[in-house]
């Protein structure tokens, strides 16, 4: 192997930008570097090469003085990891990289198989490792090291949640009620686990059951406008119209562009009989976003509603509307063809038909994963 083979390892652990010419000291540093000593980008360079040198203590050195100019410099926190890594101080590495992986987070497989190359027992290393898989869309890697890290902590909460937000991603909803119970037994104040449990709850047919959950993690402090919306949602399904009206208006006002918390707050209004109101919640949810085929599907059911009445209580009102609720149940079935069923209820007509088909709210929240890695540290 050449001496550029021999160097490319050095290169990629230290995780530098510099150049090869460089960093073998073929070339000198760059005029402005060498005129500015202390800059970031001289301490970057100067560092690699020591790094390369076996200089650890001085390619620490300018790692220090990157930093000074950029705090949030993962690159620079590698190098230093990387350093203390070749000098034998592995606690001091691993605490590195992870800095690094806090700001710089699309590296979080490759830094903590690094990790678990140092210390191979440690079950956060494969928690987290599990984490950036599931991110990633590695279903299989992420599930193998969740079941790591269970096996090596069973005491581990995150790990039981982790991989409660991975079965419910895949659908799998009595796995993940499991072991989002698992998560809350091993941290009764796991307030997160609390609102995810409720979601599976209400998602297995039971939201009676959801809301105790619901109501706990936002006690324990998970006040985010999806717990509140995941709460107004069994509260709607319960036919609870005003708890959930005020729940949907809490998760508005934490969130002022939660389309979702509009169109079901829509459906509220609809079932208590302020189609004005309820009219204006399927637009300002179409307006936050235009691809709500749902808040297409409302709207467009009130205004045919809203011309049946008239028709029958012979009054007179604009045909436009007529064209607009079709336009409206047009959009909505071309962005999710399975309503087309549900417009097809209404060829019979009638007003009681159409109150009953105007039933297409918008879904539980997904899951959350709210600060999962920096509850760990």
């Amino acid at each position: 192997m050449g001496v550029f083979g021999k160097m490319l390892p050095c290169v990629r652990q230290f995780g530098t930008c510099c150049s090869l010419v460089v960093l073998l000291g073929i070339f000198p540093l760059p005029e402005g570097l060498a005129k500015d000593p202390r800059s970031l980008s001289a301490a970057s360079y100067r560092g690699s090469e020591y790094y390369a040198k076996g200089e650890l203590d001085r390619a620490i050195a300018d790692c220090n003085i990157a930093l000074t100019f950029d705090p949030n410099y993962a690159k620079a926190y590698n190098g230093r990891g990387a350093a203390h890594r070749a000098k034998g101080e592995v606690d001091v590495a691993i605490e590195d990289y992870t800095l690094a992986l806090q700001h710089d987070p699309r590296l979080a497989e490759a830094y903590y198989s690094r990790a678990l190359q140092l210390k191979p027992r440690w079950a956060l290393a494969y928690l987290h490792r599990g984490d950036a898989s599931r991110r990633n869309g590695d279903a299989a890697a992420a599930l193998r090291d969740y079941n790591q890290a269970i096996s090596l902590n069973p005491k581990l909460e995150k790990a039981y949640h982790g991989r409660g937000l991975l079965h419910a991603l895949n659908n799998d909803l009595r796995e993940a009620l499991e072991d989002f119970s698992q998560a809350i037994k091993r941290n009764p104040g796991f307030a997160e686990a609390y609102v995810n449990r409720g979601v599976m709850r209400h998602r297995l047919g039971n939201p009676s059951a959801a809301i105790p959950d619901f109501d706990r993690g936002i006690q324990l402090g998970d006040r985010h406008a999806t717990a509140y919306y995941a709460r107004g949602n069994a509260w709607n399904a319960l036919k609870e119209f005003d708890r959930a009206s005020a729940d949907y208006d809490q998760a508005l006002a934490l969130d002022p562009n939660l389309a979702d918390a509009y169109n079901n707050r829509g459906i509220v209004y609809f079932a208590q009989g302020d189609l004005e109101a309820a009219m204006a919640d399927y637009s300002k949810a179409i307006t936050i976003n235009p691809a709500h085929a749902p808040a297409y599907f409302n709207r467009g059911i009130m205004l045919r509603l809203v011309m049946r009445y008239a028709e029958s209580a012979n009054a007179s009102y604009d045909r436009g509307n007529l064209e607009a609720a079709q336009r409206d149940l047009d959009q909505a079935v071309k962005l999710n063809p399975q309503l087309r069923d549900s417009i097809r209820m209404l060829a019979a007509g009638g007003h009681k038909n159409e109150r009953q088909t105007l039933q297409a709210p918008s879904g539980n929240p997904s899951v959350t994963d709210r600060n999962l890695e920096s509850q760990n540290r």
